[in-house]
């Protein structure tokens, strides 16, 4: 492993493990086994480092929800495999989403959570972009992209939090059952 991708798994992991702002430099640094220099070399200060490790998180999951492919007029379908892609990038990175999340909610003066606030975008767009596409279909749904959007990504959210806490196994069969209790909120 390159030492580049050593200091953001360490980073990764102690970040997840006590929070972004409770790590400092010198013990991402202990624990990859290099030295400052090392760290400023790569990625510029700890804010670069951040940067970094949240580009690569939401580049992941950008790959993973890609798979899904477009939306196939099918609404429920695709929100069920689209949750089922979501747990399953959750499984693959889940200290990534700790820290995710944990940047997410944070005070928007908080200088390192406004790091994650361009993916966090991101992730809003592809979701009001489906919304957009499927109030085609669904004329109750036409107007209403961002609020669904955000109620989407807040399930998405919560279902993290509950599958990370291991508090409920994020199976098929609840990730359907998560889906229709969402979307009946949607048709009813």
């Amino acid at each position: 492993m390159d030492t580049r991708s050593l200091l953001l798994d360490q980073a990764v992991r102690l970040f997840a493990a006590r929070g972004v702002d409770a790590v400092g430099v010198q013990e991402i640094v202990e624990s990859a086994g290099v030295t400052k220099p090392t760290l400023y070399h790569h990625f510029g200060s700890k804010e670069g480092l951040v940067r970094t490790l949240l580009d690569r998180g939401f580049g992941t999951l950008d790959q993973v929800l890609d798979s899904l492919g477009p939306y196939d007029r099918d609404l429920p379908y695709y929100l069920e495999r689209q949750a089922g892609l979501w747990i399953d990038a959750v499984r693959l990175q889940p200290d990534w989403f700790r820290v995710e999340l944990s940047l997410t909610f944070m005070p928007e003066e908080n200088a390192l959570a406004a790091l994650v606030r361009p993916g966090v975008a991101r992730l809003q767009e592809r979701m009001e972009a489906l919304f957009i596409e499927a109030g085609q279909q669904h004329g109750n749904m036409k107007g209403r992209h961002r609020i669904l959007a955000a109620g989407w990504h807040g399930a998405l959210n919560h279902w993290t939090g509950i599958h990370l806490g291991g508090w409920v196994d994020t199976n098929e069969a609840f990730l359907r059952a998560g889906t229709r209790q969402f979307l009946y909120g949607i048709f009813s």
